[in-house]
């Protein structure tokens, strides 16, 4: 099983003359079969040739090897409406019932049958696998899928549980959902009152007093995903000892934080991993 990525670049040598043909640059699939149907491949002359699958005789991890002469190779002119290049391949995945399931990550091409044995794609911040056996169509715009895909929960999502008083005076636990990438001003079911006192469109502003809100009201924060409500009840209210930057050197949280749902939400933001770091920084 090789990626894609690892399939480019690869050497293409004929066993007719043993000369080398040139390196792979792309292959192409017909609209509605996952086998490759050509190799397109670049001359050391800046040529594109296209090599037909019957013409692989070997397929490694090394090397591409075929049994035509390069003289005899016929130049690559592009998709047509029966071929598609890889590269051109729309990312949107989408099932035959017509439930978008996410965006091609990658795929895997199988050495021996030279067919797509998986497709990887990005489903809400979640890797779903798709076998190649249930792919209908490799489109421009979609890859179309057969079977029963759904699309992975959404992430960007944090569930919460808090108190509100209605207008009998009773008060009972409810639960709400807060989008992360919403803009805070949309988040009406929260009850926020950024009018009085002068609140701002500003959405930075607006989060200042999202996240007051929330520390005021909410009794116990539950967090849908296991591992960080357990994490959050376990270090809420503790401080973080050390700046922990990104590759860049941006501070992804610095010493001094406290660790609170505006925290664990920018934690979420840019990688869940990071609190088995931060875990070893608090007190």
């Amino acid at each position: 099983m090789l990626k894609y990525s690892d399939i480019k670049g690869l050497s293409v040598i004929s066993i007719a003359n043993g000369s080398l043909v040139g390196v792979v640059d792309s292959i192409t699939f017909k609209h509605q079969e996952n086998v490759i149907a050509s190799f397109v491949v670049n001359t050391s002359d800046n040529k594109k040739l296209e090599l037909n699958e019957s013409n692989i005789i070997g397929f490694g991890s090394n090397a591409i090897i075929t049994n035509i002469n390069p003289a005899q190779a016929r130049e690559y002119n592009g998709s047509d409406d029966n071929i598609i290049n890889v590269d051109e391949l729309g990312d949107s995945v989408v099932t035959i019932e017509g439930e978008i399931i996410g965006n091609l990550i990658s795929f895997y091409i199988d050495k021996n049958t030279k067919s797509i044995l998986e497709l990887k794609v990005n489903s809400n911040n979640n890797t779903i696998n798709i076998k190649g056996s249930d792919i209908v169509c490799l489109g421009s715009d979609f890859i179309i899928i057969t079977g029963d895909y759904k699309p992975a929960e959404n992430t960007s999502e944090i569930k919460i549980s808090h108190t509100e008083t209605g207008y009998n005076g009773r008060t009972e636990t409810v639960d709400k959902t807060i989008d992360k990438k919403a803009d805070f001003y949309k988040q009406h079911d929260l009850d926020l009152s950024f009018e009085s006192g002068g609140g701002s469109s500003d959405v930075s502003n607006l989060y200042k007093e999202f996240s007051k809100e929330i520390e005021n009201t909410v009794d116990e924060v539950v967090f849908e995903d296991e591992k960080i409500n357990a994490f959050y009840q376990k270090n809420k209210t503790k401080k973080i000892t050390k700046d922990i930057p990104d590759y860049n050197g941006n501070l992804i949280v610095k010493s001094g934080d406290v660790v609170d749902v505006k925290f664990i939400e920018s934690v979420l933001n840019y990688n869940p991993q990071l609190f088995d770091i931060i875990e070893w920084f608090l007190v």
